[in-house]
């Protein structure tokens, strides 16, 4: 009898920890808020909310649906979702499977593949260059730091709980105005915030007097081998942001009062430029290169 016992915890103590696997990415309820630049005058930092709304048997299997991602850039919206020892897979619209998106299990040095990305057989391929953890909100939670090659812009940090900070799906590289960079997350068990501004803030010139975001300037426009920015009323630490006609961040630079950015190895084009504080955007314009 004891050991029947026994067999029965071991086997609850196994399916729990199954189940809590399962839920530990993507759970129900879940939300991501990311960074989004607007296109439309005078281009304020919107942003795009991503979450999880609900779960169901897709293709045989017990998935997670995820909403909010962009369409024809990445994984299908909606996206459905599980995860397995440690693996996140999502179904490809393309491939009509289920791929690997995440390899939560993964060291330094490990690599893993991307596939049904696109309707020619698109794909990415991660690399995790280390793996390191980081403290968010008191929690400590394990990162990996990867490059990718491949014709997607997605970002260099992966974290436990959240995927990509830079967006939870790779985006293809051709798909403008995409997201750029996670504000907050949330779920029943986190709240983790990485701006110092509600979620859901739509930024046009920052929260406070607008006669001080004035004093920013960049210039010239049209601009060639440099561009410059100024401001004499702001503090710093300030950060220049300069983004290109996909929405990519081509220039990220810390400033204070003014300071001469170097330009040369960028291409001719229409351009973004924000200035960022304590993460929010005070200011942003549109410029030329010529």
């Amino acid at each position: 009898m004891k050991n029947l016992l026994l067999v029965c915890l071991m086997v609850c103590s196994c399916l729990c920890g199954l189940a809590a696997q399962s839920a530990d990415f993507a759970p129900v309820g879940a939300k991501w808020y990311y960074k989004q630049i607007s296109f439309d005058s005078p281009y304020p930092e919107e942003f795009r909310l991503v979450e999880v709304t609900g779960e169901e048997v897709f293709q045989g299997q017990m998935c997670r649906i995820i909403e909010g991602l962009t369409i024809g850039c990445g994984l299908p919206n909606p996206s459905h979702v599980f995860t397995r020892n440690d693996s996140t897979f999502f179904w490809s619209q393309f491939t009509e499977k289920f791929e690997l998106l995440y390899d939560f299990s993964a060291s330094a040095g490990d690599t893993w593949l991307i596939e049904g990305l696109g309707l020619f057989n698109d794909s990415l391929r991660v690399f995790v260059d280390s793996v390191g953890q980081r403290v968010v909100n008191g929690d400590t939670l394990q990162t990996w730091f990867v490059s990718n090659v491949g014709c997607f812009d997605w970002g260099n940090e992966i974290m436990e709980k959240l995927g990509n900070l830079y967006f939870l799906s790779p985006s293809y590289c051709l798909c403008e105005n995409g997201p750029y960079g996670i504000r907050c997350y949330l779920d029943a068990d986190a709240d983790y915030h990485f701006v110092s501004y509600p979620c859901d803030t739509l930024l046009y010139l920052g929260t406070s007097t607008l006669s001080a975001y004035h004093s920013v300037e960049v210039f010239p426009n049209p601009f060639h081998e440099s561009i410059s920015v100024k401001s004499e009323s702001l503090s710093g630490p300030l950060t220049f942001l300069l983004f290109d006609g996909l929405g990519r961040i081509a220039v990220r630079h810390e400033f204070s009062g003014s300071q001469e950015i170097n330009t040369r190895s960028l291409p001719a084009g229409i351009y973004f430029w924000g200035v960022e504080k304590d993460g929010a955007m005070l200011k942003s314009g549109k410029c030329v290169k010529d």
